[in-house]
């Protein structure tokens, strides 16, 4: 884990707009947390995958955090969402389902400035909230 983000800069600049509102929604904000298996906990089925799953490569979450039901969350920053910041998004939770990291269901979300209509429909079928953060605006629309 990082107490940095590892954004590029135009998801730093989303970020930092949408910090002080994910502040009043959410709590133990992280960042850049790293999605791999922990070879102790013994996964007999994916250990020669685990040999290989480096530091360097593994999937990374850009922001995890505790909402006010003291569930986590996985949020994913992207200026412009698309059908792969939805896949990035449930890919993350299965996985840390899968490491046996994440033991209760989590709330899934992604934090954009825009997202296609048909985008939307698909994150919304899935369960995942979309924060959209127009440029300058103060106020997320949440979706």
């Amino acid at each position: 884990m990082s107490l940095r983000p590892r954004l590029g800069p135009k998801e730093i600049i989303l970020w930092e707009e949408f910090l002080p509102t994910a502040e009043t929604i959410y709590s133990n904000i992280q960042y850049d947390i790293k999605v791999k298996p922990d070879p102790s906990a013994g996964f007999p089925v994916i250990d020669n995958y685990i040999k290989n799953w480096t530091d360097l490569n593994c999937p990374r979450i850009d922001v995890y955090a505790t909402n006010k039901e003291c569930k986590p969350v996985i949020i994913e920053v992207r200026p412009h969402a698309d059908f792969t910041t939805i896949a990035s998004v449930l890919t993350y939770y299965t996985l840390l389902q899968a490491t046996g990291q994440l033991k209760s269901r989590a709330e899934l979300c992604i934090l954009c400035r825009n997202i296609s209509d048909i985008n939307i429909a698909l994150a919304k079928s899935k369960g995942i909230i979309i924060y959209i953060l127009k440029e300058g605006a103060g106020t997320p629309r949440i979706i």
